[in-house]
């Protein structure tokens, strides 16, 4: 990129591109072939061009600088806009990271490029720019993320093991899965796996295929209809006002309960008349005479 003029800021586009090689994470870098820092190592990037979208620009720097097909999962990390990154003058860098599925091809080296390698993760060059701190960025976002979306599927192919989504999962997390029952229940409780019917070939035990289903969908519930206030009034419903409601009527009320006088005592239904009590029961009291 050329040198920019006094006051204007550049913007361009770096991209972290990672991926699971020989049972570890690389990420993929360029030999610079131009000043600043010629001869070293850097993430591909590109200046964003006046009528292009950041998106785009960040495809087109993994296309041009890498020859790497451009229809990988990109997403967009941080904005980096320290006044000194570059020697050249004020430029803001957009990162994005991309996560590049399992048996990518060879890269080769693009415009302005010397020479392009992926480098383990663990083990990267000195970086030219702040690129050293946008890598670090970008693990960070990974290995989060893999925990909430499923940007593991995009680097397994379209039916998978379950070995094979542990040693994914593992790899962008940076954390070995410890229980395998845990792993399996925390993975179907999140994303909604489905059996193929298939098993894989080749020597020892077969293992069952799986793949992503579809995520089920949510309907929302209907939005209730605004109220408005008439002047002077209560609220109403904008569809209309509220219906009548009848009201039911009281019951009547219990007729007076008989004096004392009157009463006649009750027992229990299960309780059996004691024998003073039957006798008494046929000699007619006075106050029933009364009654």
């Amino acid at each position: 990129m050329e040198k920019t003029s006094a006051g204007q800021a550049v913007l361009e586009v770096d991209v972290v591109a990672f991926a699971i090689r020989d049972g570890g994470l690389h990420v993929l870098l360029v030999r610079r072939a131009a000043a600043p820092f010629a001869g070293a190592w850097a993430l591909p990037g590109a200046r964003l061009g006046p009528a292009e979208r950041l998106a785009h620009a960040a495809r087109r720097a993994l296309a041009e600088r890498t020859g790497l097909d451009p229809g990988v999962y990109l997403e967009q990390l941080f904005t980096f806009d320290d006044p000194a990154r570059d020697p050249r003058g004020r430029t803001v860098s957009v990162a994005y990271f991309a996560l590049l599925p399992l048996g990518t091809p060879a890269p080769s080296p693009g415009r302005a490029i010397e020479e392009v390698r992926w480098w383990p993760a663990d083990a990267l060059p000195g970086l030219s720019f702040d690129h050293a701190e946008i890598v670090a960025t970008a693990r960070a976002r990974v290995a989060a993320k893999v925990e909430y979306a499923p940007i593991a599927f995009t680097v397994l192919p379209e039916q998978f093991t379950i070995p094979e989504l542990r040693a994914v999962h593992e790899q962008l997390t940076g954390r070995p899965v410890r229980h395998d029952n845990n792993f399996w229940r925390q993975i179907t409780t999140r994303w909604p796996l489905e059996p193929t019917g298939r098993r894989t070939g080749g020597r020892g035990r077969p293992a069952r295929l799986y793949r992503l289903g579809a995520a089920p969908t949510w309907t929302a519930l209907p939005t209730p209809p605004a109220e408005s206030s008439p002047p002077g009034g209560s609220p109403t419903s904008a569809a209309g006002p509220p219906a009548a409601v009848t009201v039911p009527p009281s019951p009547a009320a219990a007729p007076p309960a008989p004096s004392s006088a009157c009463a006649q005592p009750t027992e229990p239904a299960s309780r059996e008349p004691s024998r003073g009590a039957r006798k008494a029961s046929r000699q007619p009291s006075h106050a029933s005479q009364l009654c």
